[in-house]
């Protein structure tokens, strides 16, 4: 179609489209995200500070810890954890997070501090039980904060929530593993560790209140995005079942909930084998760790730079490493301390995106209404799994304690070999075509 002469009218098909403006950060999207990673470093390090323990308790006469002790808080720290998801976690959908992520860090740090007071593993797993139980309600109430904000800003703050966590339990085992080698006791250290995390938490939990004072749950008439009480949660459970993509982001938790229950006897299984002290066998077992958040890192930061399809491919290639290294170990059970340790580090750097990003981009991807109960229930479905992974382990370290460990490895890798897999499928999916996620 030609213009009309003397017309300033353009022709057809001549003038672009307006382009969706990219909403900036602001500074208190900045003091949001900062408040957030620190909540999730002081609670993941205040649940999970006992794996680095393990070794120290066994070792620890007076209070009675047994081979059956670690089998028994290792499955049922789990189980209640996975029980948190599925019946506290959906709470963020309904209540406000701030005060659900609030009552969670005050039992936490109650639980921690009573812990140091203890005699007895009895009493030990008591409070464990009930901390882990609490810890369901986290990631769900992060989700809820997060899935708040532009969607153009989720993925950045689910990614450096990841890190955190990551951090988080690398750091922990690590200085928990230094104090014990200085000469502390188990108990004076874990004091000292949690007045540091108690510093954290208060001023993550303040910062954040201030932030979201008004709340996150305003409902909107007519808004089919308004949680309220009256939607239906079968209907959800329903939505949920038929989902392909979600069956996909399930067998990548349960692939990577068999490096979880792994990584919870890795202490052990590092003194057992190159006969180190509990301080020394708790730093060896951080290497795993430590991959994890220098793996999620290093994603982050090539998705970031050069696009989300390199960012992707990274994390397959990534993940095909850590699978080299499970299976080198597996086929060189004889290796030296400092070969195994860097191999660890590796694989925990292949892991660390896909504990994280897979399932994360999957959430993203459902109604904002339906967001806390995907996270909260594929993420207790797969601790469910975890949790008999763990029982499994353990009774293994008591039935046939010469063969557990080789057997340990051997599952753990192949659950690693489904959530590669899975999450290939699962990238060649979902989210290629939203233009406002990075990942």
């Amino acid at each position: 179609m030609e213009p009309v002469a003397g017309s300033t009218k353009p022709a057809y098909g001549t003038v672009e489209l307006p382009k969706r403006e990219k909403k900036l950060w602001t500074s208190s999207d900045y003091w949001l995200l900062a408040s957030l990673k620190l909540l999730v470093f002081a609670l993941t390090s205040a649940s999970y500070y006992y794996y680095a323990l393990l070794p120290a308790w066994e070792a620890d006469r007076s209070i009675s810890w047994t081979k059956k002790s670690t089998l028994t808080v290792t499955w049922i720290t789990t189980l209640f954890e996975a029980l948190g998801l599925l019946l506290a976690g959906p709470l963020a959908d309904y209540i406000e997070p701030v005060l659900l992520i609030a009552f969670e860090g005050l039992v936490a740090f109650s639980g921690l501090f009573i812990a140091t007071t203890l005699h007895s593993a009895h009493g030990l797993i008591l409070s464990l039980l009930v901390v882990s139980f609490l810890k369901g309600i986290l990631w769900p109430s992060l989700g809820s904060i997060i899935f708040s904000l532009d969607k153009e800003k989720q993925d950045v703050c689910f990614f450096c929530c990841a890190l955190a966590s990551r951090f988080a339990e690398a750091l922990g085992d690590f200085g928990l593993g230094q104090l014990l080698w200085l000469g502390f006791h188990w108990r004076s250290a874990l004091a000292c560790f949690g007045g540091f995390l108690v510093a954290i938490f208060l001023g993550g939990i303040f910062c954040l209140h201030g932030l979201l004072a008004k709340g996150i749950h305003i409902e909107e008439p007519m808004s089919p995005s308004s949680p309220t009480w009256s939607a239906s949660y079968g209907a959800k459970w329903f939505r949920l079942f038929v989902d392909f993509h979600g069956w996909l982001a399930l067998l990548v938790l349960l692939g990577t909930s068999g490096l979880w229950a792994f990584s919870g006897y890795l202490s052990l299984l590092m003194q057992a084998q190159f006969q180190l002290d509990p301080g020394g066998a708790a730093m060896a077992a951080s290497s795993l760790l430590a991959g994890t958040f220098l793996g999620l890192l290093l994603a982050g930061v090539v998705t970031y730079l050069n696009g989300r399809e390199h960012g992707r491919l990274l994390q397959l290639i990534q993940a095909n490493v850590a699978l080299l290294c499970l299976v080198s170990m597996v086929m060189m059970p004889g290796m030296s301390l400092t070969p195994w340790v860097f191999f660890l580090l590796l694989t925990g750097a292949g892991a660390g995106p896909l504990l994280y990003l897979p399932y994360t981009v999957y959430c993203s991807q459902v109604p904002r209404s339906q967001r806390a109960f995907c996270m909260a229930v594929l993420d207790s479905l797969s601790q469910l799994f975890g949790c008999c992974v763990q029982v499994l382990f353990g009774n293994l370290r008591i039935v046939i304690p010469e063969k557990a460990g080789q057997i340990m490895y051997d599952s753990t890798t192949a659950g690693f070999a489904v959530t590669a897999f899975c999450t290939m499928l699962l990238y060649r999916m979902v989210g290629k075509d939203s233009q406002l996620s990075h990942f």
